[in-house]
């Protein structure tokens, strides 16, 4: 097995090479795994009710737990919660007994039986999550390449999309305002929800005090901003002029996904899945008044009894927001022009909850009201040629009735230029357009760019009402340039669920080179999918275009 694959790592300078990307790979397991494992223990602690603030979504943790075979009979939500966290905590590493349980919970059986059938289901942890590299390992690249995805799969995936629903519920579908136009690159930004209306006031006072504005001056900045974020019949600022409106609250994601915010001051009840990982990646620091002791990514507000102490507070929380500003100045600012009403929130539930069923997408795609369906997936430096890229793709897809999943940093010139609402319905082909009706919009946006679980868990929905299995399907992914562990494996997550995926990379670089040898061997043709690289977005659709067509006509679909 992996006969064309073993040449390429008998190769020294090769060999090289594929340890580095292992190497990059692993490490970004390292990373994201730690943050489930905090999500997992902050799920045990609502047998303390006093050590956690957080409403539970009871429905989701019995459900999860019925699909991980824990009896759910006699016991309380709590009861439920603390042994699902207890029963990941263990199950989550590869070698483990409950492993294959943990990825029933969003692989298709049909996915579990071919990476067992490659041989990427039985290796140690230590093959697969040491940062080391394998020098001595004698499975090829391929194989430990498929082994590392799967556990980011599990561990930084399906672990935390199964916590983040427990603890915060499941993505809701929803309208929102968004005013993303009006965040400024060089100004050092906090963003609020309504409630903190009051400490609006004392942090506008508190930036405009001697030693704040020399702080100011000297960390580079143009000032201080303060955003507003509230339901538009309940803004509560009473200084309209400086607390600009941003968002309403399930707006947020895509507010932090910018890059521009330093500080977000918000309650518990306000966190939704996804969101924290979108400040951990933009390094926006997020500060709560609850005891948020077992969220991570949360810092504690502190408490203000009086007016001394609440001056006192928004001294502190300033002067943290110029350290955020100070800390992230290489961190990438992508703000959009326009302000818009967009449609947020999708995931497998809201979808369901809308259509009452995911058999009539099912059907719309049988019948060809959506002749396929392409997610656009990943981070990206943001330019105006990308987004430019971004847009000119989706329009062509749209205008061939093919349906686009979206989610992550790729989604915000699409979220920009109105894709993600009713008003992009007049960029579609006049079958998706029938579909879609008066109420959804032609690109669905699936949150942040760890979110690709919801997206899976999707289109395997679909595929079961289809009656077929994933990679017989009109389902393509392109995911932009991939530059770190994080995002190989995420994109590597495409593939094994069958999905053909293709890379968009006008120059690229030495690592994603270095991985063709992997595209190209010739038994992962077991996956059922392809993974290639593109330069040119125009020749990335036409080429999704045709394989629609071709996969449709194999299967009798019109």
């Amino acid at each position: 097995m992996y006969a064309e694959d073993q040449t390429f790592q008998n190769d020294s300078h090769n060999k090289h090479a594929s340890d580095s990307i292992l190497s990059s790979m692993a490490e970004a397991i390292a990373c994201r795994e730690s943050h489930t494992i905090q999500l997992l223990h902050a799920l045990k602690l609502v047998s303390a009710p006093e050590d956690t603030p957080l409403d539970l979504d009871e429905r989701r943790i019995r459900n999860v737990a019925g699909a991980l075979d824990i009896s759910t009979k006699g016991k309380t939500t709590a009861d439920i919660a603390v042994e699902l966290a207890e029963f990941l905590l263990l199950n989550l590493d590869v070698a483990s007994q409950g492993f294959s349980r943990v990825l029933s919970v969003v692989v298709p059986p049909e996915r579990i039986q071919v990476w067992k059938e490659l041989g990427v289901l039985d290796a140690p942890e230590s093959e697969v999550s040491n940062a080391e590299p394998s020098r001595k390992n004698p499975d090829p690249f391929a194989a430990q390449i498929l082994r590392s995805s799967i556990s980011f799969l599990a561990k930084c995936l399906a672990g935390n999309h199964i916590a983040g629903d427990c603890l915060f519920g499941s993505p809701e579908r929803t309208t929102t305002s968004l005013n993303l136009e009006r965040l400024q690159a060089n100004t050092i930004n906090i963003a609020l929800h309504n409630e903190f209306a009051a400490m609006a006031e004392y942090l506008l006072a508190a930036s405009q005090q001697k030693k704040a504005l020399e702080a100011i001056t000297e960390a580079g900045a143009a000032g201080v901003q303060l955003y507003g974020i509230s339901k538009s019949s309940e803004t509560g600022f009473s200084n309209a002029d400086a607390v600009a409106p941003l968002s309403s609250p399930k707006g947020v994601g895509s507010a932090l996904a910018t890059g521009a915010l330093d500080i977000l001051l918000t309650d518990t009840h306000h966190i939704f899945t996804g969101m924290l990982d979108i400040a951990s990646c933009n390094r926006t620091t997020v500060i709560s008044p609850n005891n948020v002791r077992s969220l991570p990514g949360v810092e504690p507000m502190g408490d203000a009894d009086d007016k001394a102490g609440a001056e006192a507070l928004a001294e502190q929380i300033l002067f943290q927001a110029i350290e955020s500003f100070k800390a992230r100045k290489k961190t990438p600012r992508h703000i959009p022009s326009g302000t818009d009403k967009t449609i947020v929130g999708f995931s497998l539930e809201a979808v369901d909850r809308h259509f009452g069923c995911l058999e009539r997408v099912a059907s719309a795609l049988i019948d060809g009201r959506i002749r396929g369906i392409v997610c656009l997936s990943g981070c990206h430096g943001h330019s105006a040629e990308f987004d430019t890229a971004i847009t000119g793709v989706a329009d062509t897809l749209l205008k061939n009735n093919i349906l686009i999943f979206t989610n992550g940093c790729v989604s915000l010139p699409l979220i920009a230029h109105s894709y993600c609402s009713t008003e992009a319905q007049n960029k579609c082909g006049d079958m998706l357009q029938l579909f879609l009706g008066q109420s959804m919009p032609p690109v669905w946006h699936f949150g942040g760019c760890i979110d690709n679980t919801q997206i899976l868990a999707t289109f395997r929905e679909i595929a079961k009402y289809a009656g077929r299995p994933i990679k017989e399907l009109p389902f393509a992914a392109i995911i932009p340039e991939c530059n770190s562990g994080k995002e190989i494996n995420a994109a590597l997550t495409f593939h094994l669920f069958g999905v053909d995926s293709i890379i968009h990379a006008p120059s690229p670089s030495e690592e994603l080179q270095n991985m063709l040898p992997f595209m190209r061997a010739e038994e992962l043709k077991k996956l059922g999918a392809s993974m290639s690289l593109g330069t040119d977005m125009d020749q990335i659709a036409q080429q999704i275009i045709s394989e629609v067509s071709r996969v449709r006509s194999e299967l009798c679909w019109r």
